[in-house]
């Protein structure tokens, strides 16, 4: 049976019909076939499932006699989906049946899965025992008898899902009781003649009992309701819901109580509390939870003049150590950090996680503001020890910002705001510390958000640039150009990309901006091979970011097979920084570069710390020497690393490309040193593609 026609079937069932997410149960309905005088089950066995009949007719047996007859579009056993798994009666089929089957593990998976579903499904259930109710109400007008009463009874409650009970008016005796009740509590139905209602309760007096009925009796309400908890002959106990009905139109008048078992009901909302307010991983309280905690925290330190502060922190290095040991491992290690930190907290204080690696710490009640600073650093000072994960010793700190009630802010978002600005700011300074919030950090914050906007308005316009810096070789002859991004301002100003690509990076916008380096630098070799028939190489520098952020290599594949260029006429530039930011990951895409004619080199060679071994696998074609030491190389250390640098590049056969070069000083050093090409100021300055056009294209 399809997912469509299985819908249409679950849409017939009342308490179904009218809830979301149905179509996720739907995908998880079994179908089950039965021939004539097959039992679907028999009374008094367990089953955890509900059937609905799509095709054929079932009988209901109970105590060897048919009482009921089920066909096509009506449904069984819905009982045991709430937890009563204990069949009522015998079901057999009387032709061949074709049913769909909704196992109790199906129902409950559906209902977290969506928990949005279980309000519907409460309400859908609570209608069903007040028709219920006034089902039982009419037949007790029409009852002449208290044998009518006692057959009726047997015939429509014993299969019901509830316990339901007829009590004495004047003493609250129960009459009688239903299969139910005798199931629930665990004593036979002759032994409820010895009990008053309210005794069946652990929680619930006789005079507590007669308030609510006196209603019923005061023709106050029709209908008298509460929950409690009914003590079951073993001495537990289960949470239920009562209604009562008082019927005085047949002689004798009689109560009628309907008890609902909330158990599963119960559960599902503490589970559904407990993802709400609690991260699922560490048990601590989740964001929503914490903004309720510093909500209270906030109307008390108003009423009393208090101070409280929060504390914002961010595990330093966690995506290395999850990237390295996996997310099992990495969700091993929030859980040793989050024993860590409890262990450094009073009892009034809170500490929870918003998400991730990050973590907030709420103190109320402070006496000094000192108290706060003095728990960052004893934070700091407890994760020094190294923790245990997967027989591997990881060590992490914390950035940690603080803000302060009233101090920094008078509400939630501006004190979360605050300590989140103070917390970034204790990473810029190198992580493993902590920064109380000040006013001018906001101001810094507020500008790098102003720079980002205008950023994002500036690549959506066409506002960027590129220019292009020759590489020459000794006789100055072009061997290929760098092309540089520039972000050129109406006053005739240029912003450096040193202060705009680290807010690139940042914001995620650095993929965007890399690839569209990439597109304009492909755009524009095809247009100089078009015009003046000539190809050059152009390199592109890759931040470490793109890396992570994108699918670099789709990318580039993706320009280039739309440019129609030579894969060859494409240089990607890595920083040696980047590079070992993450190695294996880098290499790989280098490989897959270069698997399609791409070459690589790395930029700002001798800065890092790579080492030979690793130099050895990076499949690159050239070094650049790092502009620093070209520039300092009459110092006699700057001079052994480029004449090592040098010599490594020979051995290894890789191109080396000097960087920075600004004088004949410079150059004929490096010319003695038989440096292959040469980059700087002294050749040329970056220049815009007409402007390379003019000097190297058009003569």
């Amino acid at each position: 049976m399809d997912k469509i026609s299985i819908m249409q079937h679950l849409k017939k069932v009342d308490f179904l019909k009218d809830l979301p997410g149905l179509e996720s149960l739907a995908e998880n309905c079994q179908a089950t076939n039965l021939f004539p005088n097959d039992f679907l089950f028999k009374e008094g066995e367990t089953g955890e499932s509900m059937f609905i009949i799509t095709e054929g007719c079932l009988e209901v047996i109970k105590e060897n006699r048919t009482i009921a007859l089920r066909a096509e579009g009506e449904y069984i056993g819905e009982m045991a989906l709430l937890g009563n798994q204990t069949r009522s009666a015998s079901i057999k089929a009387t032709s061949n049946v074709k049913a769909i089957e909704i196992k109790e593990n199906v129902f409950k998976s559906f209902l977290i899965s969506n928990p949005e579903a279980l309000l519907p499904l409460v309400k859908t259930l609570a209608l069903r025992s007040k028709q219920e109710l006034e089902i039982l109400a009419s037949d007790n007008r029409e009852l002449e008898t208290q044998k009518k009463i006692n057959k009726r009874f047997n015939r429509i409650l014993d299969d019901t899902v509830n316990e339901i009970y007829i009590l004495d008016p004047d003493t609250y005796k129960v009459i009688r009781a239903n299969l139910k009740a005798s199931t629930n509590l665990g004593y036979p139905l002759n032994k409820f003649g010895n009990f008053f209602f309210n005794g069946l309760f652990s929680d619930f007096t006789w005079d507590e009992l007669n308030a609510h009925i006196q209603t019923l009796l005061n023709n106050e309400q029709a209908q008298a309701s509460f929950a409690g908890q009914l003590k079951r002959k073993d001495g537990s106990t289960y949470p239920v819901e009562v209604r009562i009905q008082y019927l005085d139109t047949e002689e004798p008048a009689q109560f009628f109580a309907i008890v609902e078992d909330i158990t599963e009901r119960k559960t599902m909302e503490d589970h559904i509390k407990q993802l709400a307010f609690y991260d699922t991983l560490t048990d601590l309280p989740n964001r929503n939870l914490l903004k309720d905690r510093m909500q209270v925290m906030l109307e008390h330190a108003k009423r009393y003049d208090k101070k409280f502060a929060a504390l914002y922190m961010d595990m330093d290095n966690f995506k290395a150590v999850n990237d390295a040991l996996g997310h099992d491992a990495g969700d091993q290690f929030l859980k040793s950090v989050t024993k860590r930190l409890k262990e450094c907290l009073r009892k009034e204080d809170t500490l929870g996680r918003m998400s991730g690696d990050e973590f907030i710490i709420l103190l109320p009640n402070l006496n000094d503001e000192k108290d706060a600073s003095n728990l960052a650093q004893k934070i700091n000072s407890i994760m020094e020890s190294p923790f245990l994960i997967a027989n591997k010793e990881i060590f992490s700190n914390f950035s940690i910002g603080v803000s302060y009630y009233p101090d920094d802010g008078n509400d939630i978002a501006t004190l979360l705001k605050n300590a989140d600005i103070a917390m970034y700011r204790a990473k810029e300074v190198g992580g493993h510390t902590y920064q109380l919030f000040t006013e001018s950090m906001n101001e810094k914050i507020n500008k790098r958000m102003t720079m980002e906007q205008n950023l994002r308005q500036a690549l959506d316009n066409d506002e960027l640039k590129l220019y292009y810096q020759p590489k020459v070789d000794e006789k100055g002859t072009l061997s290929s150009l760098e092309a540089l991004i520039r972000w050129p301002q109406p006053e005739g100003k240029m912003i450096s990309p040193g202060v705009f690509i680290p807010i690139a990076e940042e914001s995620r916008i650095i993929g965007l901006i890399g690839k569209w380096v990439i597109i304009e630098a492909c755009k524009q070799i095809q247009e100089w091979k078009t015009k003046f028939g000539r190809s050059i190489k152009v390199a592109v520098n890759v931040s470490g970011k793109q890396f992570e952020q994108t699918d670099l290599v789709k990318d580039i594949k993706e320009v280039l097979e739309t440019a129609k260029i030579d894969p060859s006429l494409l240089e990607v530039e890595v920083t040696e920084t980047a590079m070992m930011r993450d190695i294996d990951s880098v290499i790989s895409v280098l490989d897959k570069l270069k698997e399609f004619g791409v070459q690589s080199s790395i930029d700002d060679f001798g800065s890092g710390y790579t080492s030979l071994g690793y130099l050895k696998k990076f499949p690159v074609h050239s070094l650049k020497i790092d502009q620093s030491f070209i520039h300092g190389f009459k110092d006699k250390s700057n001079q052994a690393i480029i004449e090592g640098i040098i010599t490594i590049c020979k051995v290894m056969g890789l191109e080396v490309v000097a960087e920075g070069v600004e004088t004949e000083e410079q150059l004929e050093y490096l010319k003695t040193l038989k440096c292959d090409i040469y980059q700087g100021y002294l050749f040329y300055k970056p220049l815009p593609a007409d402007e390379v056009a003019k000097q190297f294209f058009q003569n």
